[in-house]
């Protein structure tokens, strides 16, 4: 069986994209809306969006699977309406980095 996939890769602003099916953000792998992109996710996407990735982290959790950096964790987009999905990519090990450290300033 062979699926053949149309794929455009688009690179603009998150809240100005139009009508499309996924948004990439780089994330941590404790899935945190943190400082730059994530922030402007969280700005975008409210609360729910942060809400959502909580609970796929538990459900990850459940599983006695950890994420590492590569790992790719989709979500619902939370309040926003311009995209269906977001693909949150694993680009930060929190427990192998400073970024640990500075994580609870950047929150809201």
């Amino acid at each position: 069986m062979t699926i053949n996939y149309h794929l455009k890769i688009k690179q603009g602003n998150l809240v100005l994209a139009e009508n499309v099916d996924f948004i990439v953000n780089a994330s941590n792998t404790s899935l945190i809306l943190g400082c730059g992109v994530s922030m402007a996710f969280f700005r975008h996407c409210g609360h729910q969006l942060q809400e959502q990735m909580d609970e796929v982290l538990s459900e990850i959790k459940a599983t006695g699977y950890k994420l590492k950096k590569g790992d790719v964790v989709p979500t619902k987009p939370g309040k926003a309406s311009n995209f269906k999905h977001a693909l949150h990519a694993m680009t930060v090990d929190v427990e192998k980095s400073v970024y640990t450290q500075a994580k609870s300033s950047c929150r809201i």
